[in-house]
């Protein structure tokens, strides 16, 4: 018995005992090469439409910028591009004419392979309050928007801008499993130029160097050491920027701009008011993050379990530090939230940490419960030492001494009248 298989151009005759194994094996082994060049071919075209892509934005915003010296609006608004499938194709540029097709490819490609993403300097994310976030608040502008064929016509939001857009209309069932990875999504997605990393040097700048640089000095700083999961890191990031935190250190932790982590983060991950900084190896964090809490005076709190002795209560640690800031104005310290992955905490980072630093745990109550999730007791953490909680713990105070003031009063009038009672020989107390 023999089979005669084709690989390519090659021809390969199997027989023998060991043949339907063999065949299996060869078979196998040319899928994988096929799939491989395939592949290849879909890197090579997302990269040619990319850097197609960001040259056609540099020479739009040049030829806006330079029709408007004098801040006068240009006479044409650059018209929006509509492409109602995948099949239909516009130029993107004079020499380089593109299909939705293949937008859809470079889009799926740069969700799918985080080096990709690096490398051209995009990402992908899905729903539309994501989309709108950082289109029209964050003023970043989409390569591509994926609007559902279902709806009957274009959202005016995604054709209000002075920029072009390109408009894809493709099935929301194809959007919400190719390009995303949520089913129940609501259909829209779009792929966006990544914004521009601060260097890791703006972080570690030496303390003179930010006497010198206020604009860049830390107030407070969110880092997260190995958290894995990108639900948690979106989260977070989301609820640092949302509390006013000045930056967020990444050490190892999940792409920032991978498609779950974006959305989870609502689009925060690229928020133009926060620094997000990303140190790719963790075992190189410990340093720099002690020259971040010298840099711009910090004090690192480290998030642990409930079980860790010398562990104290957020909100006791919380009223403390903003107590000293309220105090002390010209010697303030800012928060540096150090939080871990649920699986691994903060042990690798403590055994060589070797500065100052405040631990604190939220107690469980409930002993059913082992621990609590990354992200809540992360929240709660940010919430506690956040920049403006210094003046909500001094409303606080005010409040505190208002309720308080009637019963202190009370009690020193009946001190006083105790002391000035007068007892006579037979014992009886004379006012």
């Amino acid at each position: 018995m023999s089979i005669r298989l084709t690989c390519s151009t090659r021809r390969l005759l199997v027989s023998g005992p060991a043949t339907l194994t063999t065949a299996l094996l060869v078979t196998q082994r040319c899928a994988t090469h096929k799939i491989m060049q395939r592949n290849a071919k879909l890197v090579s075209e997302a990269s040619v439409v990319h850097e197609a892509f960001s040259n056609a934005r540099v020479a739009t915003q040049t030829k806006l910028q330079a029709s408007r010296p004098s801040g006068a609006r240009p006479n044409t608004k650059p018209s929006t591009i509509v492409l109602d499938d995948l099949q239909s194709s516009f130029a993107l540029t004079p020499s380089v004419i593109v299909s939705g097709q293949q937008l859809w490819n470079a889009s799926k490609i740069a969700r799918e392979k985080s080096a990709l993403r690096e490398a051209n300097k995009v990402f992908i994310t899905g729903g539309a309050s994501t989309i709108r976030r950082l289109w029209r608040t964050y003023k970043i502008q989409p390569n591509v928007v994926y609007v559902p064929d279902t709806e009957p016509v274009v959202p005016a939001w995604c054709l209000e801008e002075d920029l072009p857009s390109v408009i894809v209309r493709a099935s929301p069932v194809d959007i919400n499993r190719q390009l995303l990875s949520a089913e129940m999504n609501d259909g829209f997605a779009a792929e966006f130029p990544m914004p521009a990393a601060p260097p890791l040097e703006l972080a570690t700048e030496k303390p003179e160097e930010c006497l010198a640089t206020p604009s860049t000095k830390l107030k407070s700083v969110l880092v997260l050491y190995r958290v894995m999961v990108p639900g948690n890191v979106g989260t977070l990031i989301r609820a640092a920027v949302d509390r006013g935190y000045d930056a967020v250190v990444l050490c190892g932790c999940a792409d920032p701009y991978g498609e779950k982590v974006v959305r989870a983060s609502d689009g925060c991950v690229a928020a133009p008011g926060v620094k997000l900084f990303h140190i790719p190896d963790a075992r190189q964090a410990v340093p720099i993050l002690q020259q971040i809490a010298t840099s711009h005076d910090l004090l690192p709190i480290f998030g642990v379990p409930t079980e860790q002795s010398g562990a104290e209560s957020p909100f006791v640690v919380a009223k403390k530090f903003h107590e000293l800031n309220r105090r002390y104005p010209d010697r303030t310290l800012g928060a540096m939230v150090v939080l871990g992955s649920e699986s691994m905490g903060l042990d690798a980072l403590e055994n060589e940490w070797n500065m100052p630093f405040q631990a604190v745990s939220i107690a469980m109550t409930n002993h059913f419960v082992d621990s609590m999730n990354v992200a809540v007791a992360g929240a709660i953490l940010l919430q506690q030492f956040r920049p403006a909680a210094t003046a909500d713990f001094d409303r606080l105070a005010e409040v505190h001494q208002k309720l308080l003031q009637p019963k202190l009063t009370a009690a020193s009038v009946e001190s006083s009248s105790d002391d000035t009672a007068e007892v006579d020989p037979q014992g009886t107390v004379k006012q």
